[in-house]
């Protein structure tokens, strides 16, 4: 289990079924999603540009993307200044290159 979150971030979560790698289907609520045995959460953490430094320290402190490097992540898509802004920061502290793609 990951640490709590630190206080700048917010937590969202979506109620999805994983079949495929490739599609994803989305639940009206977690009844519905109950009844799949793929169904499972997609979650996304957000916090504003100025935390975004403190955000990436978080994750290498708790060492938050060892398991997904392990995997074999090496490259996250994104999109907008920050994808420019913040990819030297990333690549140093995490290790995990940003390709940057246009929005």
């Amino acid at each position: 289990n990951a640490p709590s979150l630190p206080s700048f971030c917010q937590l969202s979560k979506v109620e999805a079924s994983f079949a495929l790698p490739k599609n994803i289907k989305f639940f009206r609520n977690q009844t519905e999603a109950r009844k799949d045995s793929n169904a499972g959460e997609l979650r996304f953490v957000q916090c504003s540009t100025q935390d975004v430094p403190a955000m990436v320290q978080y994750i290498a402190d708790n060492k938050l993307s060892e398991r997904y490097r392990e995997d074999g992540l090496r490259y996250i898509p994104a999109t907008g200044g920050g994808a420019f802004r913040f990819a030297p920061l990333i690549e140093s502290q995490l290790g995990i290159q940003l390709t940057q793609l246009k929005e």
